[in-house]
Protein backbone atom coordinates (compact mmCIF):
# COMPACT_ATOMS: atom_id res chain seq x y z
CA UNK A 1 0.00 0.00 0.00
CA UNK A 2 2.99 2.29 0.36
CA UNK A 3 4.80 1.33 -2.76
CA UNK A 4 1.04 2.02 -4.23
CA UNK A 5 0.79 5.37 -2.70
CA UNK A 6 4.07 6.41 -3.52
CA UNK A 7 3.63 5.59 -7.30
CA UNK A 8 -0.01 6.99 -7.42
CA UNK A 9 1.59 10.32 -5.91
CA UNK A 10 4.69 10.46 -7.54
CA UNK A 11 4.88 8.31 -10.56
CA UNK A 12 1.60 9.33 -11.75
CA UNK A 13 -0.14 5.82 -11.86
CA UNK A 14 -3.73 6.17 -12.25
CA UNK A 15 -5.76 3.92 -9.22
CA UNK A 16 -6.73 1.43 -11.67
CA UNK A 17 -3.79 1.09 -13.58
CA UNK A 18 -1.62 -0.07 -10.43
CA UNK A 19 -4.60 -1.98 -9.04
CA UNK A 20 -4.48 -4.60 -12.17
CA UNK A 21 -0.28 -4.38 -12.30
CA UNK A 22 -0.36 -5.83 -8.83
CA UNK A 23 -3.27 -7.74 -8.27
CA UNK A 24 -4.64 -5.57 -5.41
CA UNK A 25 -8.72 -4.07 -5.00
CA UNK A 26 -8.94 -1.07 -6.68
CA UNK A 27 -11.58 -0.14 -3.48
CA UNK A 28 -8.96 -0.69 -0.71
CA UNK A 29 -6.22 1.69 -2.70
CA UNK A 30 -8.20 4.06 -2.16
CA UNK A 31 -9.62 3.33 1.21
CA UNK A 32 -5.92 3.45 2.34
CA UNK A 33 -5.15 7.04 0.23
CA UNK A 34 -8.59 8.37 1.72
CA UNK A 35 -6.62 7.06 5.33
CA UNK A 36 -10.21 5.32 5.96
CA UNK A 37 -8.45 2.22 7.14
CA UNK A 38 -4.95 3.44 8.46
CA UNK A 39 -6.72 5.18 11.10
CA UNK A 40 -4.68 4.34 14.86
CA UNK A 41 -8.24 2.46 15.80
CA UNK A 42 -7.74 1.98 19.69
CA UNK A 43 -10.53 -0.74 19.88
CA UNK A 44 -12.28 -1.73 22.57
CA UNK A 45 -11.45 -0.52 26.25
CA UNK A 46 -10.33 -3.14 28.22
CA UNK A 47 -12.16 -3.13 31.67
CA UNK A 48 -10.24 -6.16 33.48
CA UNK A 49 -7.10 -7.74 32.60
CA UNK A 50 -6.71 -11.28 31.89
CA UNK A 51 -5.30 -12.26 35.53
CA UNK A 52 -8.68 -10.67 36.77
CA UNK A 53 -11.23 -12.36 34.60
CA UNK A 54 -9.19 -15.63 35.75
CA UNK A 55 -9.91 -14.87 39.22
CA UNK A 56 -13.48 -13.90 38.46
CA UNK A 57 -14.02 -17.22 36.56
CA UNK A 58 -12.39 -19.01 39.26
CA UNK A 59 -14.35 -17.24 41.89
CA UNK A 60 -17.41 -18.17 40.37
CA UNK A 61 -16.95 -21.56 40.11
CA UNK A 62 -16.07 -22.17 43.77
CA UNK A 63 -19.24 -20.03 44.45
CA UNK A 64 -21.45 -22.06 42.47
CA UNK A 65 -19.98 -25.48 43.75
CA UNK A 66 -20.60 -24.31 47.55
CA UNK A 67 -24.47 -24.26 46.25
CA UNK A 68 -24.19 -19.96 46.77
CA UNK A 69 -24.03 -19.20 42.61
CA UNK A 70 -24.22 -15.63 41.33
CA UNK A 71 -26.44 -14.36 39.74
CA UNK A 72 -26.50 -11.93 36.73
CA UNK A 73 -26.55 -9.04 38.21
CA UNK A 74 -24.78 -9.91 41.48
CA UNK A 75 -21.82 -10.75 38.91
CA UNK A 76 -21.95 -7.43 37.10
CA UNK A 77 -21.90 -5.77 40.48
CA UNK A 78 -18.74 -7.72 41.26
CA UNK A 79 -17.23 -6.88 38.25
CA UNK A 80 -18.08 -3.28 38.31
CA UNK A 81 -16.48 -3.01 41.92
CA UNK A 82 -13.23 -4.14 40.40
CA UNK A 83 -12.94 -1.54 37.75
CA UNK A 84 -13.74 1.55 39.65
CA UNK A 85 -11.83 4.19 38.93
CA UNK A 86 -11.02 2.92 35.28
CA UNK A 87 -12.08 4.83 32.13
CA UNK A 88 -15.22 2.10 31.02
CA UNK A 89 -16.99 2.33 28.10
CA UNK A 90 -20.55 1.80 30.11
CA UNK A 91 -23.41 3.79 30.65
CA UNK A 92 -23.15 4.66 34.05
CA UNK A 93 -20.11 2.95 34.80
CA UNK A 94 -22.47 -0.41 35.04
CA UNK A 95 -21.95 -3.37 32.75
CA UNK A 96 -24.71 -4.08 29.98
CA UNK A 97 -25.83 -6.79 27.82
CA UNK A 98 -22.59 -6.25 25.25
CA UNK A 99 -20.20 -7.01 27.68
CA UNK A 100 -21.29 -10.74 28.77
CA UNK A 101 -21.39 -11.40 25.23
CA UNK A 102 -17.92 -10.53 25.06
CA UNK A 103 -17.07 -12.14 28.27
CA UNK A 104 -19.17 -15.19 27.51
CA UNK A 105 -16.93 -15.52 24.16
CA UNK A 106 -13.89 -15.02 25.87
CA UNK A 107 -14.38 -17.87 28.31
CA UNK A 108 -16.91 -20.10 26.86
CA UNK A 109 -16.83 -22.42 29.83
CA UNK A 110 -18.96 -20.15 31.69
CA UNK A 111 -22.87 -20.55 31.45
CA UNK A 112 -25.90 -19.35 32.74
CA UNK A 113 -27.75 -22.70 34.68
CA UNK A 114 -30.97 -22.61 36.19
CA UNK A 115 -31.16 -23.54 40.08
CA UNK A 116 -32.44 -26.47 41.97
CA UNK A 117 -33.99 -25.77 45.31
CA UNK A 118 -32.01 -27.19 48.04
CA UNK A 119 -32.83 -27.54 51.66
CA UNK A 120 -30.60 -25.83 54.36
CA UNK A 121 -30.59 -28.86 56.33
CA UNK A 122 -29.92 -30.81 52.88
CA UNK A 123 -26.72 -29.11 51.97
CA UNK A 124 -25.54 -28.94 55.48
CA UNK A 125 -25.75 -32.57 55.55
CA UNK A 126 -23.80 -32.91 52.10
CA UNK A 127 -20.67 -31.96 53.61
CA UNK A 128 -17.47 -34.21 52.88
CA UNK A 129 -17.23 -35.39 56.58
CA UNK A 130 -20.78 -36.46 56.71
CA UNK A 131 -20.99 -38.11 53.29
CA UNK A 132 -17.31 -39.99 53.36
CA UNK A 133 -18.26 -41.22 57.06
CA UNK A 134 -21.85 -42.55 55.55
CA UNK A 135 -19.93 -44.37 52.83
CA UNK A 136 -17.62 -46.12 55.05
CA UNK A 137 -20.41 -47.03 57.74
CA UNK A 138 -22.09 -48.75 54.00
CA UNK A 139 -19.08 -50.57 53.10
CA UNK A 140 -18.27 -52.23 56.27
CA UNK A 141 -22.10 -53.13 56.64
CA UNK A 142 -21.79 -54.72 53.00
CA UNK A 143 -18.32 -56.42 53.72
CA UNK A 144 -19.52 -58.03 57.30
CA UNK A 145 -23.16 -59.39 56.02
CA UNK A 146 -22.60 -59.82 52.72
CA UNK A 147 -26.09 -59.34 51.46
CA UNK A 148 -27.36 -60.36 48.31
CA UNK A 149 -28.49 -57.30 45.68
CA UNK A 150 -32.15 -57.86 46.21
CA UNK A 151 -31.63 -57.82 50.18
CA UNK A 152 -30.19 -54.01 49.57
CA UNK A 153 -33.51 -51.63 49.92
CA UNK A 154 -33.26 -48.17 49.50
CA UNK A 155 -36.30 -46.60 51.00
CA UNK A 156 -37.06 -42.67 49.91
CA UNK A 157 -39.97 -40.03 51.06
CA UNK A 158 -41.62 -37.08 48.73
CA UNK A 159 -45.14 -35.37 49.69
CA UNK A 160 -47.93 -35.02 47.75
CA UNK A 161 -51.41 -32.78 48.04
CA UNK A 162 -54.63 -34.78 48.42
CA UNK A 163 -56.78 -34.50 45.57
CA UNK A 164 -54.35 -32.16 43.60
CA UNK A 165 -53.10 -32.94 40.09
CA UNK A 166 -51.57 -29.33 38.74
CA UNK A 167 -50.25 -29.81 35.42
CA UNK A 168 -52.43 -32.02 34.18
CA UNK A 169 -52.66 -32.45 29.96
CA UNK A 170 -56.23 -31.94 29.01
CA UNK A 171 -57.75 -32.28 25.83
CA UNK A 172 -58.92 -28.14 24.51
CA UNK A 173 -59.64 -25.73 21.99
CA UNK A 174 -56.43 -24.38 19.44
CA UNK A 175 -55.64 -20.65 20.61
CA UNK A 176 -57.21 -21.15 24.18
CA UNK A 177 -54.52 -19.24 26.67
CA UNK A 178 -55.85 -20.88 29.75
CA UNK A 179 -57.26 -23.81 30.74
CA UNK A 180 -58.51 -24.58 34.61
CA UNK A 181 -59.32 -27.22 36.55
CA UNK A 182 -61.20 -27.00 39.81
CA UNK A 183 -59.35 -28.61 42.99
CA UNK A 184 -60.90 -29.94 46.16
CA UNK A 185 -60.45 -26.99 48.81
CA UNK A 186 -58.47 -28.92 50.87
CA UNK A 187 -54.75 -28.93 51.04
CA UNK A 188 -53.82 -31.83 53.31
CA UNK A 189 -50.21 -33.61 52.53
CA UNK A 190 -49.72 -37.20 52.23
CA UNK A 191 -46.39 -38.05 52.94
CA UNK A 192 -45.33 -41.07 50.15
CA UNK A 193 -42.90 -44.14 50.20
CA UNK A 194 -41.11 -45.44 47.72
CA UNK A 195 -38.59 -48.27 48.63
CA UNK A 196 -36.65 -50.38 45.72
CA UNK A 197 -33.90 -52.57 45.94
CA UNK A 198 -30.41 -52.73 44.16
CA UNK A 199 -31.62 -54.98 41.01
CA UNK A 200 -34.57 -52.75 40.20
CA UNK A 201 -37.32 -54.33 42.24
CA UNK A 202 -39.75 -52.19 44.20
CA UNK A 203 -42.99 -52.77 46.82
CA UNK A 204 -46.22 -51.27 46.80
CA UNK A 205 -46.02 -47.95 48.17
CA UNK A 206 -46.55 -46.79 51.48
CA UNK A 207 -48.38 -43.26 52.29
CA UNK A 208 -49.13 -42.11 55.63
CA UNK A 209 -51.09 -38.79 56.04
CA UNK A 210 -51.89 -36.85 59.09
CA UNK A 211 -54.67 -37.72 61.62
CA UNK A 212 -55.76 -40.14 64.14
CA UNK A 213 -58.14 -42.08 62.33
CA UNK A 214 -58.72 -42.95 58.56
CA UNK A 215 -61.69 -41.29 57.47
CA UNK A 216 -61.58 -41.27 53.35
CA UNK A 217 -59.59 -43.51 50.97
CA UNK A 218 -57.00 -41.71 49.06
CA UNK A 219 -55.58 -44.11 47.47
CA UNK A 220 -58.28 -46.00 45.59
CA UNK A 221 -57.26 -45.91 42.39
CA UNK A 222 -53.16 -46.95 43.10
CA UNK A 223 -51.43 -49.93 42.39
CA UNK A 224 -52.31 -53.24 44.01
CA UNK A 225 -51.02 -53.84 47.63
CA UNK A 226 -50.45 -50.14 47.98
CA UNK A 227 -51.37 -49.26 51.76
CA UNK A 228 -51.81 -46.08 53.99
CA UNK A 229 -52.39 -45.27 57.36
CA UNK A 230 -52.92 -41.95 59.86
CA UNK A 231 -50.31 -40.60 61.87
CA UNK A 232 -51.02 -37.81 64.20
CA UNK A 233 -47.43 -35.97 63.40
CA UNK A 234 -47.83 -37.05 59.78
Amino acid sequence: MLAATDDIEFKGYSICAFAKRHGIAASNIQYWINRLTNTNHRGPVIVMIEEEEEKVIEWCKEIAQLRYGLEFTQLKSTVAQIYQGRPNPFKDGFLGKSWWSGFKKRHPNLVLHTTEGLDRDKALNLGLAIVSKFYNTLSSAYEQHSHAPDHIWNCDETGLQAGRNCGVRVNSKRGRRNVHNIFPKGREWITNLCCVNAIGSSIPRFYIYKGKTQLKNYIHNCEPGAYMVANPHA
